[in-house]
């Protein structure tokens, strides 16, 4: 007589996993115009690892792939000036990033820059008929998510609600008013710039090949994946996926982007080359985690209305006007709050019926508190020396 498990594991579709190195070329080209045209040090694209260009290659490429580029030519800084995101998450974005991780493409099948813009038109196109909700901004740009309605969205309500300064709200109003213009206009800027950075990142993309064998094979087995998202997003719903697909990052290789669709069961990455996995002999999984990230996560918590709003959600989810009527704030308030802690991964956001609810993430919050103190001791040691 065969056990209830057994029965599970052999209605259980076997995992469907898509790994490339192949560079998505739409996000690679727009964070080094983004650090070209901000003068960022070449040095925070990268990091140390195996498979992570050195500091000196990523200048190299740098200089070849923007030779010619004018960083004061008026469509270029259009594109990719930075604006900085008034909250205290000490982020600053850009339109070009605003447009090109608006929509996340889970699958990552689209193989040009032509056809990568293509698609977060057309999928816009289909947000602005069906009903959206912008939920958040951070380095990224804005978090655009599908939310049917009877009512149309008015595309200034959504924005207004965001920590944007009035030049920046115009320029992203603008360009999503007319999205067909304005992403014709930014591939005309970054084709040039991709073409030769395609070419530049090849011997990387070689390299990596064995990152993303690794990679394939980490995502065969379920329980490890699920571990993954555990360690990231802390709440999981096990069972809701049957495909993985991982494209691997290049460019600010200590990023991890993505995004999951319930519908199609389906979940996609944008991993940095600089995620280290190991995989030992108990399947343990560790990534490198970043001081600098954590001690901005720590500052957010010195203040006492995101303390209130962490302790809110340490027992339940809630939406973002339900946190508002507990703690007795403006919305907006609490709106610029869980934006802030949300980007410093402070909390986990979850999608019920279409509702946004949130969660605090008291286990990386722990995490914080115990590495800050390794490193204080660290210092002192260093001191007494």
């Amino acid at each position: 007589m065969e056990s209830v498990g057994e029965n599970l594991d052999q209605e259980r579709k076997p995992m469907e996993v898509f790994v490339t190195n192949q560079p998505y070329m739409l996000y690679e080209t727009v964070e080094l115009l983004r650090a070209f045209v901000n003068e960022t040090d070449p040095e925070d694209l990268t990091m140390e690892g195996e498979f992570c260009l050195a500091p000196q290659e990523v200048r190299d490429v740098m200089a070849a792939a923007c030779q010619g580029v004018d960083p004061e030519d008026k469509w270029v800084r259009h594109f990719f000036l930075e604006y900085p995101i008034l909250d205290d998450s000490d982020q600053s974005t850009c339109l070009a990033s605003c447009i090109a991780y608006s929509i996340f493409n889970i699958s990552m099948k689209e193989t040009t820059l032509e056809q990568q813009l293509a698609f977060v038109v057309n999928q816009w196109n289909v947000y602005r008929r069906t009903g959206y909700h912008i939920s958040a901004v951070d380095r990224f740009g804005i978090d655009i998510d599908l939310m049917p309605t009877q009512e149309p969205v008015r595309l200034s309500d959504e924005l207004k609600r965001l920590p944007l300064s009035s030049d920046f709200y115009f320029l992203v109003h603008e360009a999503f008013s007319d999205l067909d213009f304005s992403a014709a206009q930014l591939l005309r800027v970054i084709r040039p710039v991709a073409e030769r950075l395609l070419a530049l990142l090849r011997p990387y993309v070689r390299r990596a090949a064995a990152l993303a064998e690794r990679w394939s094979h980490f995502f065969q087995n379920r329980e490890m994946l699920y571990e993954l998202l555990r360690s990231r997003a802390g709440v999981v719903e096990e069972d809701f996926i049957d495909r993985v697909y991982l494209v691997l990052r290049y460019l600010h290789s200590r990023y991890v982007t993505g995004n999951s669709s319930p519908k199609e069961r389906a979940l996609g990455f944008h991993m940095g080359v600089g995620v280290d996995l190991i995989l030992t002999d108990e399947d343990q999984v560790r990534s490198a985690t970043s001081l600098d990230l954590e001690a901005a996560a720590f500052k957010l918590l010195g203040d006492k209305g995101r303390r209130d709003i962490i302790r809110v959600l340490r027992k339940e989810a809630m939406t973002m006007q339900e946190v508002a009527h507990r703690l007795k704030v403006n919305s907006g308030t609490v709106f610029r709050n869980i934006n802030s802690l949300y980007n410093a991964e402070l909390l986990i956001r979850e999608n019920h019926g279409g509702h946004f609810f949130y969660r605090s993430k008291i286990s990386y919050i722990q995490t914080i508190f115990d590495h800050m103190m390794e490193f204080f001791r660290d210092d002192d040691l260093a001191e007494e020396e």
